[in-house]
């Protein structure tokens, strides 16, 4: 009986799981079924280079109801058999799925981050990244014996997509970037990149190096905590997820993902094993 009465509760978990689910804002269309593009879009820090339409302003009434959280799900009507369910996003920051077992959290900026650097990688052993050249130079002030680091490493700055050159005795001028920084955050990766170069614990050797300054390029170009994502672009994480090597932690370490079984909720609302 006690089995029966556990597997019971059980089930009117899971019930309850789908019934949370299938309330939030539907969506029209399914998850894309091509490998999308992640590099980002220009106005906006996002995924499939979709232009998000800003909101409608709205009059206030009378008496404003509390603004509620908005939740954004995917469509998983061709998703491929054992794959999560359909996906929301909360807080602006996390993925929330429902699996046979339980619940799936992930971490958006990390599990991107992931995705980039392993995109990197592979286009790095092919050759130069791409790069784009800017309207005018960045002009960074820097100091002489950074410029001489700079230069001392000017080839593999090439190959990550960075042309830079001295401008003066006390600054350096960006004339191209990766293609896959957004323009303003070039000078934020350029001022990392020569901390990280000017670094005593930096790595001495080329190729440790370059894993650094990709790791660096990609967290720079993910989406971040508290970027709202489209349907589309969830499904695109989603979809590129299981394509990755490593997919469970970010480059620097941080893990991408978390998981929460029946018996994990179980123990926490004290229905079992207390």
């Amino acid at each position: 009986p006690a089995d029966a009465d556990a597997e019971t509760r059980r089930q009117q978990i899971r019930r309850s799981m789908a019934e949370f689910f299938k309330r939030a804002t539907p969506i029209t269309g399914a998850a894309p079924s091509y490998a999308p593009s992640f590099t980002p879009r220009r106005a906006h820090p996002g995924i499939s280079g979709v232009p998000e339409t800003p909101a409608e302003p709205t009059r206030p009434g009378p008496v404003d109801a509390p603004p509620q959280p908005e939740l954004r799900t995917t469509d998983t009507a061709d998703a491929p058999p054992g794959s999560p369910g359909p996906v929301i996003q909360i807080h602006r920051c996390y993925l929330v799925a429902e699996t046979p077992d339980g619940l799936l959290i992930i971490d958006q900026h990390a599990l991107h981050e992931r995705i980039l650097f392993e995109q990197l990688s592979q286009q790095f052993t092919r050759g130069p990244l791409e790069s784009q050249r800017l309207l005018l130079p960045e002009i960074i002030d820097v100091s002489p014996d950074q410029v001489a680091v700079i230069e001392s490493h000017d080839d593999t700055l090439h190959r990550i997509g960075l042309e830079l050159s001295a401008y003066g005795p006390g600054s350096i001028a960006v004339h191209a970037a990766p293609s896959l920084l957004r323009p303003e955050r070039t000078r934020e990766f350029v001022r990392d990149l020569i901390d990280r170069l000017t670094d005593r614990q930096a790595p001495a050797s080329t190729e440790l190096l370059v894993n650094d300054l990709l790791a660096m390029m990609a967290c720079k170009a993910a989406v971040k905590a508290g970027d709202s994502l489209t349907p589309d672009e969830i499904a695109a994480l989603m979809s590129q997820r299981p394509r990755v090597d490593r997919s469970t932690n970010c480059p620097h370490g941080r893990p991408t993902s978390l998981r929460l079984t029946i018996a994990d909720l179980e123990r926490q609302f004290k229905r079992t094993g207390f």
